[in-house]
């Protein structure tokens, strides 16, 4: 529980305070500016009027770094793939089944923040950062603050 609330605000203070626009960002805001005058404006348009008409639309279209699907699924992921291997991996001591159980759960975390990339929502890198940031989260959180995995508890309770 602690990681998530740990992810949610460092994602959502993120996302406040750097923001960036989405790669859909003109589809949704819709910006009063003619697209054919671009060669001729400077390089960057900082006076313009989102005509869309859907505020909080247009307010989510500025926040896309980092992506919190990407680091919420990253810190579940991660938490399921260090669970597993430090209790799970005592009890069926298989060379084949607990690799395997991992992978597909990496796989799925990933898969996560690549559709995010494909329907347009994030940028690569904020899905890079937002798994980064996800893992190490739950790293941080499992191993050197709670150390829930420690090898005398698991010991313990066997």
């Amino acid at each position: 529980m602690v990681t998530f609330v740990i992810t949610f605000t460092l994602t959502l203070v993120t996302k406040l305070s750097i923001g960036r626009l989405r790669p859909h960002f003109i589809d949704v805001c819709k910006p009063n500016i003619d697209l054919a005058e671009c060669s001729t404006m400077p390089l960057y348009i900082f006076d313009y009027i989102c005509t869309s008409g859907n505020t909080y639309a247009d307010m989510s279209a500025r926040k896309s770094f980092f992506s919190g699907h990407s680091s919420f699924s990253m810190t579940s992921v991660s938490f399921c793939v260090f669970y597993i291997q430090h209790r799970l991996g005592y009890v069926l001591n298989s060379q084949a089944v607990i690799p395997f159980i991992q992978m597909a759960l990496i796989s799925a975390g990933s898969i996560i923040g690549f559709s995010r990339i494909v329907d347009h929502s994030h940028h690569w890198s904020d899905v890079l950062i937002g798994q980064f940031v996800g893992i190490f989260v739950a790293y941080i959180i499992v191993f050197k603050i709670t150390r829930s995995f420690s090898k005398s508890k698991i010991l313990l309770k066997i």
